[in-house]
């Protein structure tokens, strides 16, 4: 309310990708903020945006899978999963 500045589309959107990107593979509670924050906020990421989140998830899912494995636990793998998808599924919606 008075305390926070406002942040801009473009501004909230770097600082999300930066979020998506530190927190691949990691094993943590991160995955699932990346996935909460993704769903609160989505409807200001533009369609471009979604792709690129798409298909920078994509990429490491299938990195860790070509390597016999998954990207963190299987719950944070699922996360990057259900993410992606939704993140595909915004992209198109707005085409």
């Amino acid at each position: 309310r008075g305390l926070m500045p406002r942040v801009d589309a473009e501004d909230l959107w770097t600082m999300y990708l930066c979020m998506v990107r530190y927190s691949m593979g990691r094993m943590t509670y991160m995955p699932g903020e990346c996935e909460r924050l993704y769903r609160l906020h989505r409807r200001k990421f533009k369609p471009v945006w979604c792709r690129q989140l798409a298909n920078e998830i994509d990429a490491e899912l299938r990195f860790a899978e070509a390597r016999g494995g998954m990207l963190g636990h299987k719950c944070d793998h699922d996360a990057w999963l259900r993410l992606r998808d939704q993140a595909i599924s915004d992209a198109q919606r707005a085409e």
